[in-house]
């Protein structure tokens, strides 16, 4: 353990970021259907699997098609684990616009509008921008003929 005090003596600076296990929730019509959830339901169930945990709920994307709401990292997870599921495709969308030419993005403290694209995305996804989800709506499965 390293004391608060020693660390201000040290460094000009201390940042403590951790990460938001509790999912901010889209409060809109449908949420409750069956088929969404939250990230934090579907990433840990991959990481079970991974380290040889038996008795894993199943929730996979496996000939599914799936959409990603929201960005980051975690959406970029969400995206990465979805195809290595075998999902049928991965679309993510995003509230915020695209931002502009890459080469030119800004850096911190202007983060949230920089463009990134990760691993995961070249694995395969189609991204959509300036995407207000409004309500998820239940259709009837499709007959099977």
């Amino acid at each position: 353990m390293v004391a608060p005090a020693k660390l201000m003596e040290e460094f000009d600076a201390v940042v403590l970021s951790g990460g938001a296990e509790q999912p901010r929730d889209l409060p809109i019509p449908g949420r409750q259907l069956g088929g969404v959830h939250y990230a934090m339901e579907f990433l840990p169930l991959q990481n079970k699997r991974v380290a040889g945990d038996r008795g894993v709920p199943d929730l996979w994307a496996t000939d599914k098609h799936v959409i990603v709401i929201g960005g980051g990292d975690t959406g970029s997870d969400c995206v990465g684990t979805s195809n290595r599921h075998g999902a049928k495709s991965v679309t993510q969308f995003e509230l915020l616009p695209m931002p502009p030419d890459p080469e030119n993005n800004p850096v911190w403290p202007y983060w949230p509008t920089r463009l990134r694209t990760s691993s995961s995305h070249e694995e395969g996804v189609t991204r959509d921008w300036s995407i207000a989800t409004k309500e998820f709506i239940a259709r009837a499965a499709r007959s099977r003929r």
